[in-house]
């Protein structure tokens, strides 16, 4: 009996040792075997269903191809990932590509026109990025509804797998009544507050990106405030820019599958702030979202000047603002 509990806690011993030691790579190992396992879960009448079937959410590796690494953003957005949008986007350029990457770069959550533009940006991406849809249910009234419904794993998951980006649409926003619910995003986004208000108050993820779409064409839709859409930049594509500005970078052709460095993704978004770039009527009307519109602004603005390298400071200035502001530029005037 004795020898039994010394040979015990000289296992723990060495046990705990090992795991001291080793204790950053099998934490990292446990949550990579967590994302990729698919556990079964046996439901109420005996059947076996996929877990992520039971949390309403996917949580699908954006691709799973063979191929080499790239650092090069040329390869990048003129070989992959307009390719991987005109898939899901017909008519998108290598223009619209920059705009998408430069507006994702720059800003936690963009506004896209609908869920194919933030796939085609995760698959590009590759073995390195994990893309999450959550369908908008009209049932959400708290932000607590939101969480639980899958925010809350794709939330977490890019907390404890800082390597890789996670990619979360949010699809038809507005089949739900979003201001009753988004506020704690939102002062995350304008600075209000560092955390989230929930257990453990996580702080928003460098990792993850949120894109949205709303419901074109659906008539049960709730209206978005001017203030709300103020809080997003938006990517329509290059048709929304100033007509006096002209996009024409040259096309690259596609030359096999390649993706994207996560930690060279993490790089190019450091970035700069600047001086005061809101438009004065909203300043005046909005002086709590002008801040944040400002640092978007040149967030943008500094990614506009690597990806479009022919433009001039006022130039990428210009697009910029345009993107940051287009959410009020496109036709959504039933919601106003």
């Amino acid at each position: 009996m004795g020898e039994d509990f010394l040979e015990k806690d000289l296992l723990h011993e060495e046990l705990q040792r090992h795991f001291t030691e080793n204790r950053e790579r099998l934490l990292k190992d446990f949550a990579f075997l967590g994302k990729l396992l698919q556990k079964e879960i046996v439901s109420g009448d005996g059947s076996v269903a996929d877990a992520t079937e039971q949390m309403a959410i996917p949580n699908v590796n954006a691709n799973s191809g063979e191929g080499g690494w790239t650092d090069s953003e040329d390869i990048f957005i003129g070989e992959i990932l307009s390719e991987k949008l005109k898939c899901h986007e017909i008519g998108a350029t290598t223009d619209s590509a920059r705009l998408l990457h430069a507006a994702i770069l720059a800003c936690p959550c963009v506004r896209v026109p609908h869920p194919g533009w933030a796939r085609a940006y995760a698959e590009a991406v590759g073995n390195n990025a994990v893309f999450n849809i959550l369908p908008a249910r009209p049932t959400w009234s708290s932000f607590s509804d939101v969480w639980d419904d899958g925010l809350n794993l794709v939330w977490r998951q890019a907390l404890g797998m800082g390597d890789l980006l996670y990619m979360l649409h949010i699809q038809n926003i507005d089949l739900s009544l979003v201001e009753s619910w988004v506020m704690p995003l939102v002062n995350i986004l304008l600075s209000h507050s560092q955390f989230l208000s929930v257990p453990g108050f996580p702080v928003w993820p460098d990792n993850l990106r949120i894109t949205w779409s709303t419901a074109d064409g659906c008539l049960e839709r709730f209206p978005l405030s001017e203030k709300f859409l103020l809080c997003f930049p938006a990517v329509f594509g290059p048709s929304l820019l100033p007509d006096t500005l002209s996009l024409s970078p040259a096309e690259c052709g596609f030359s096999g599958i390649r993706y994207a460095s996560f930690d060279y993704w993490a790089y190019l978004t450091n970035t700069e702030c600047g001086e005061l770039a809101v438009p004065e009527d909203i300043l005046l009307r909005y002086p709590d979202v002008a801040p944040t519109i400002n640092r978007d602004v040149y967030a943008i603005r500094s990614q506009i000047e690597r990806l479009f390298v022919d433009y001039d400071r006022s130039k990428a200035f210009e697009i910029a603002r345009s993107i940051r502001l287009a959410g009020l530029n496109k036709d959504d005037k039933s919601h106003d």
